[in-house]
């Protein structure tokens, strides 16, 4: 199975760092993977998106037009891609920065998650880990990859910093 992934966002939201984290994953878990890092100029503060396909099978080209599932974390984000969604796709969306009457007018995809995700970040102590509660909110609803694995890949990402291993697993077991 094929899964064509878009996440997007503001440089600084972690954007890149969750499809890399993504990709890694998959790949731990012996599934082909292909990854598009795309950010402006301007990287924090600018736009940023990634496109991240996962397969059981080889992937013949990082770039679509459609993606299955779009994490966005910003409204400019949610405007360009949410449209370009699949019908029968899944669209997660931070309702901490998208306005609920766009998110309520979308009927582009078949699935609509939006929890207030920086906030529930910063309630866990850092806004720097909504990515990490937007992929919890994820995985609670299309289980693209285990847990545990991602689990994995964040303690070896954090290895001397205790801290920042406890939290991102906290926003990582925030939707389960």
């Amino acid at each position: 199975m094929l899964t064509k992934l878009i996440i997007a966002g503001f440089g600084g939201q972690g954007v890149i760092s969750l499809g890399k984290l993504l990709g890694e994953v998959a790949t731990l878990e012996d599934k082909y993977v292909t990854y598009l890092p795309s950010y402006g100029p301007e990287m924090r503060g600018g736009t940023a998106h990634c496109m991240v396909c996962i397969s059981d099978k080889a992937v013949a080209s990082p770039l679509f037009s459609e993606p299955d599932v779009a994490v966005l974390f910003s409204e400019p984000a949610f405007e360009k891609f949410a449209p370009a969604t699949s019908a029968d796709g899944l669209i997660v969306a931070n309702s901490s920065l998208i306005s609920p009457k766009v998110i309520s007018q979308c009927q582009h995809a078949a699935k609509m998650e939006s929890a207030a995700l920086t906030d529930i970040a910063h309630e866990l102590g850092s806004n720097k880990v909504a990515n990490v509660v937007g992929l919890s909110l994820l995985l609670s609803k299309y289980p693209l990859v285990k847990t545990t694995t991602v689990a994995k890949i964040i303690k070896e990402r954090f290895p001397d910093n205790g801290s920042l291993y406890e939290l991102n697993l906290k926003a990582l077991h925030y939707f389960r």
